[in-house]
């Protein structure tokens, strides 16, 4: 099996850098374009859809958000198919790695575990798909898909809806 993959959709990312400071009312557009590229990528081989989280829970992130929406489009569009929605993962440092460097980056994510598997769920054999609404450098889904195969993923499929220039 795959270990690891990755995807992102430059059509995506052009709405999400478009609407980063709004409140994300395209989501319906940006929904329609993930259904239309749901065949390029492998995301039906999925058993759950993991957004990268915030630290806090209660808020919807932007990738709360499509991840929501992924698994409700496949689930609606494949009825043979059961995707479910999971937030296995805790952001277990409320800091901001805005404005800093990559090489800062690279030192605040080497020096912390600032993503931890939430142990109320059990991915044990499950292929994972891990969603995103922008990377930057990569430190998060790199700590977040290690925490996902330590913690018993078959695989982890990364989906980023947007890049950013380093």
């Amino acid at each position: 099996p795959k270990r690891f993959s990755y995807a992102k959709d430059d059509d995506l990312s052009k709405i999400i850098l478009q609407n980063k400071d709004g409140d994300f009312s395209s989501l319906l557009a940006v929904s329609m374009i993930i259904k239309a590229k749901l065949e390029k990528f492998p995301l039906l081989c999925a058993d759950v859809i993991v957004p990268v989280p915030n630290f806090h829970t209660t808020e919807s992130t932007k990738a709360v958000s499509i991840a929501k929406k992924v698994s409700i489009l496949i689930n609606e569009n494949y009825p043979n198919k059961e995707i479910k929605f999971r937030n296995v993962l805790r952001k277990t440092i409320d800091r901001s790695t805005k404005g800093m460097t990559r090489n800062e980056k690279e030192e605040f994510y080497g020096e912390n575990k600032v993503y931890q598997f939430n142990s109320n769920y059990d991915i044990k054999g499950k292929n994972i798909l891990l969603i995103d609404d922008v990377v930057t450098a990569g430190f998060t889904a790199q700590q977040c898909i290690k925490e996902l195969l330590e913690n018993g993923a078959n695989s982890v499929y990364f989906y980023a809806t947007a890049t950013t220039k380093n």
